[in-house]
């Protein structure tokens, strides 16, 4: 375990002290915590945004799963296509691009989520 011998006394006025703790308060942390992670380069963030994370990494691999399987679906087309010599039917073509159209929609809406957050942890806090 490493050891914390030193101890560093430091001044802050009002407002900088109130900023202290608005943001350990924010971050869910402990003091020592919260200046050991800044000062060790660590990206300081709220529990919420953490949890907006995990939410769009949950939709990513849902969207990568139906990406996949539309990717073999074509590649089943294409391996029917040339094994037969004639291309797919057109229904399956339609339920194809109904599928990735629905992909498509669903990535958009992902896509503006992530737009979103990042301009929110841009914000410079207050």
């Amino acid at each position: 375990m490493r050891k914390r011998n030193n101890f560093v006394p430091v001044r802050f006025s009002d407002e900088e002290l109130a900023r202290l703790k608005a943001l350990v308060e924010e971050t869910g942390q402990t003091r020592n915590a919260f200046i050991l992670n800044a000062i060790s380069g660590v990206v300081l963030t709220t529990p919420e945004y953490v949890t907006e994370l995990k939410q769009m990494n949950e939709q990513l691999k849902s969207i990568y799963t139906q990406i996949r399987g539309i990717a073999v679906n074509v590649n089943q087309m294409a391996h029917h296509a040339n094994t037969v010599k004639s291309p797919p039917h057109i229904r399956e073509i339609e339920e194809l691009t109904k599928t990735i159209n629905a992909t498509q929609k669903e990535l958009s809406e992902t896509w503006q989520f992530i737009k979103a957050l990042i301009r929110r942890h841009a914000e410079p806090r207050r």
